[in-house]
């Protein structure tokens, strides 16, 4: 039986999901440097050494971690997808006891696969949290999602009924959401955010691993090559997403929260910073994708980035998020209005940090 949430106050253990990513390692080391928290980490791995390793090893790639962290950061091996996470029932339960909040944002992302490859993991997955969070006390529970469930943009509240993405990805995080919106109902404290283009940190510039901006940056500096196009995006910084994510959970939010740009940024801006540090040439998109077909078969990063270009020009701007007057975020804005959060939009000194980083890998 669920016994109600704990008192509202500075969490003192919470269980996150997805740390071995890119945004997932953000919000630990966020979660660590910003409140005194154990922060519990669930990962796929063989044992607690080896997930352990997983998670430095990702905030080393990341330029974030700290000797310091060691101390509070516990690793549960196990698997998301699984009945009580692949754990022994002890091990479950004991886990259930301790966690004050639960901050999910372990997902699969693939931008070609369908819905059902995600189902096991986006959807499954989420339920096996809301079974966690309601096991013993009640937990608040703060679930990363992403703006492109909303095609059409809207504003932060539940998603209409007729809402339907186009992607397997996006349909999952959708029917996460659902299931969110049905804990909330019966009275579980849920915080939804809805991310938009995620982009390197504003000041360490170090690239996702699968971000399609970052596979497409990456692919221009490796060829030598750029395009112009009209792609606009909404370039925001991990660390500032992050940073609202962490600041919601540590003051007891709940309800829906749009993360994006206030304003659009063209790619061209990116990449003219590129151009210059990189000394890139530039192409038509044509001559790009030439370039493109005949690297080498079995780069996996490049195949990726092909896979995913339109071969007519016309489509490029469709593939990427540009939510600039389309999405509004008043709540979210008034959390980092709240807690101090201000940012000036990305420009130059933002795009040199990502590009240096890139150089210097």
């Amino acid at each position: 039986h669920t016994t109600p949430a704990k008192t509202r106050g500075t969490p003192q253990n919470v269980l996150l999901t997805g740390a071995t990513g890119f945004v997932g390692a953000q919000l630990l080391h966020d979660l660590l440097r910003d409140t005194g928290a154990v922060v519990h980490c669930l990962v796929r791995a063989e044992d607690a050494g080896a997930a352990q390793a997983r998670i430095v090893a990702n905030l080393r790639e990341y330029r974030l971690w700290e000797p310091e962290f060691a101390a509070r950061v516990r690793a549960v091996p196990g698997d998301l997808g699984s009945p009580r996470f692949g754990l022994k029932r002890a091990e479950y339960e004991q886990l259930a006891y301790v966690v004050d909040v639960v901050l999910h944002n372990g997902a699969m992302v693939n931008l070609v696969r369908e819905y059902a490859a995600h189902r096991q993991v986006n959807v499954c997955g989420t339920k096996e949290i809301l079974r966690f969070a309601c096991t013993g006390h009640a937990k608040p529970t703060h679930f990363v999602s992403t703006l492109s469930v909303l095609v059409d943009g809207g504003v932060e509240e539940p998603a209409p009924a007729a809402a339907y993405p186009n992607d397997g990805y996006s349909q999952s995080k959708l029917v996460g959401e659902r299931l969110m919106d049905a804990a909330a109902e019966r009275g579980l404290p849920v915080a939804i955010y809805r991310l938009g283009e995620i982009m390197p940190h504003s000041r360490l510039g170090v690239p996702s691993r699968n971000g399609l901006v970052d596979l497409l940056v990456s692919a221009c500096v490796r060829l030598g090559l750029t395009f112009r196009s009209k792609i606009a995006l909404d370039y925001l910084p991990v660390d500032r997403a992050s940073a609202l994510v962490v600041a919601a959970g540590d003051r007891g939010e709940i309800g829906y929260f749009h993360l994006r740009q206030p304003r659009n940024t063209q790619l061209d801006d990116v990449l003219d910073t590129f151009r210059r540090i990189c000394r890139l040439k530039e192409a038509s998109y044509d001559e790009f994708l030439d370039r493109l077909r005949s690297a080498d078969a079995d780069d996996r990063d490049l195949a990726r980035v092909l896979t995913l270009l339109p071969s007519d020009e016309a489509d490029l701007p469709a593939l990427f998020a540009a939510p600039a007057g389309r999405f509004h975020a008043e709540r979210a804005d008034r959390v980092a209005r709240q807690a101090g959060l201000a940012w000036l939009p990305p420009g130059d000194e933002v795009f040199e940090s990502y590009a240096l980083c890139v150089v210097s890998d």
